[in-house]
């Protein structure tokens, strides 16, 4: 049977290959139906749920996925069917938790989690937010070439708490 959630439930989407950070733009395909009911669920209520990177097992059809015990909230900017029961699914990333208990009585993963806060930002010099971002770039730029990609520009934000 499936239990109400309380003010601390989230609903859990694991991801094999993403991190997803507070302001990050999240494109996805979705096509499972359990994850197809999940973000109808959290559009039609208008909560977000959670992103997890998994450390052990796919994130298609496999019910023994392990997910990490952080992640980040994810807020459905937009849904867009594309036929064939998939939808296009625009979120942001939102506020950090930590996993308490992860609970396997729906389709889906959900969790009782803990939301993380933020310590407050230092001044980051405008030199050192530089820095960063050519090396970020420049990493990401290296990366897609080793997989055979390429692109010209890094889109990389200016303020630094948000690059970090």
């Amino acid at each position: 049977m499936t239990e109400q959630p309380g003010p601390n439930f989230l609903r859990l989407f694991p991801l094999q290959s993403v991190v997803l950070f507070p302001g990050m733009e999240l494109p996805l395909v979705v096509f499972e139906p359990r994850y197809v009911q999940l973000t109808n669920e959290c559009a039609e209520a208008g909560e977000p749920f959670g992103v997890l990177l998994l450390r052990d097992g796919r994130e298609v059809g496999d019910d023994e996925a392990n997910p990490h015990d952080v992640g980040t909230t994810a807020h459905i900017r937009s849904m867009n069917p594309l036929g064939q029961g998939r939808f296009s699914v625009a979120a942001v990333g939102g506020r950090r938790f930590r996993v308490r208990s992860l609970s396997h009585d729906r389709p889906y993963l959900s969790a009782d989690v803990e939301y993380l806060e933020d310590d407050a930002p230092e001044d980051i010099g405008a030199p050192l937010v530089a820095n960063v971002k050519e090396g970020a770039a420049k990493f990401i730029k290296t990366m897609l070439a080793l997989r055979g990609g390429y692109v010209r520009e890094v889109p990389l934000p200016d303020d630094g708490v948000v690059l970090s």
